[in-house]
C-alpha cells in the first residue's frame, strides 16, 4: 500500500510550487503527468491546473477529486502509456521517485529543440544516513547501492548527478536545475529535495 504523504515543512510547499511554475512556463504548452498526484491535489491546484493537459495516477482516490487521473501503479502506467503525449513529468515521490524517472527515460523519445520538465521529489536521503542509497539511484549515477557515505549530505551531492546521468540516458540537454530542499518536522527530521531539470531534445550537433 502507498505510503500517505505528509508534507515536512511550510516553507516545502512554496519551493515545490515555485519549481513547478519553472517547468511549466518552460515547457508551455504543458502537458503533464503527475505520477503521485494524491488525493488532496494541492500542486493541481497551485500549477498544473493551468497546464494545457493533465492526467493524474496514484494508487489512491476519492470521489471528491475531479481531476482527470488514473488509479493505479505508476510505474505500470508508465511502461504502457504513449509518453510522447506529455513533456512534463511531476515524480513528487516523498521516497525515491528514481525508478520511475528511470523508466521515462528508457521510453520518451524526445525531438531535436523540444523542450521538457522533469520535476522529482526525492526523500530518500535518509537512507544515506546508514550508508544505503535507492537502488534505481545507484544504477542511474554508477555508484553500489550499498556502502555510501553515511550522511545526507552524500545523498544531496548525487542528485545533480543524477539529474545530468537521466538527461544523457533521456538523449536531452539540461538548459536548467533547479535544486531546493527542506527539513522536516521534529529533531533529526529528514531533508527533503526538490528538483526541477529543464531541457530541450538535442539537436544533431549536440548528440
Amino acid at each position: 500500500m502507498a505510503r500517505p504523504k505528509v508534507e515536512n515543512s511550510s516553507e516545502g510547499k512554496g519551493r515545490k510550487v515555485a519549481i513547478r511554475e519553472a517547468a511549466l512556463e518552460w515547457a508551455a504548452p504543458s502537458r503533464v503527468f503527475d505520477a503521485f498526484c494524491g488525493t488532496e491535489g494541492a500542486m493541481h491546484a497551485a500549477v498544473w491546473s493551468r497546464a494545457e493537459s493533465y492526467v493524474g495516477c496514484d494508487t489512491e482516490w476519492t470521489p471528491a477529486d475531479a481531476r482527470r487521473r488514473l488509479v493505479c501503479d505508476n510505474r505500470r502506467a508508465l511502461r504502457v502509456l504513449e509518453l510522447e503525449a506529455f513533456n512534463v513529468f511531476d515524480l513528487d515521490a516523498f521516497g525515491s521517485p528514481w525508478e520511475q524517472a528511470l523508466i521515462i527515460a528508457h521510453r520518451r523519445r524526445w525531438e531535436p529543440g523540444e523542450r521538457g520538465a522533469l520535476v522529482v521529489t526525492d526523500g530518500s536521503g535518509l537512507r544515506t544516513r546508514f550508508g544505503f542509497l535507492p537502488a534505481a539511484l545507484a544504477r542511474l549515477v554508477g555508484i553500489e547501492s550499498r556502502g555510501t557515505a553515511p550522511t545526507e549530505d552524500a545523498h544531496e551531492g548525487l542528485l545533480p548527478l543524477a539529474l545530468r546521468r537521466w538527461a544523457k540516458l533521456s538523449g536531452v540537454q539540461p538548459r536548467r536545475a533547479l535544486v531546493t530542499r527542506s527539513r522536516g518536522r521534529g529533531k533529526g527530521g529528514s531533508r527533503m529535495f526538490y528538483a526541477a531539470l529543464l531541457f530541450e531534445g538535442q539537436s544533431a550537433s549536440e548528440a
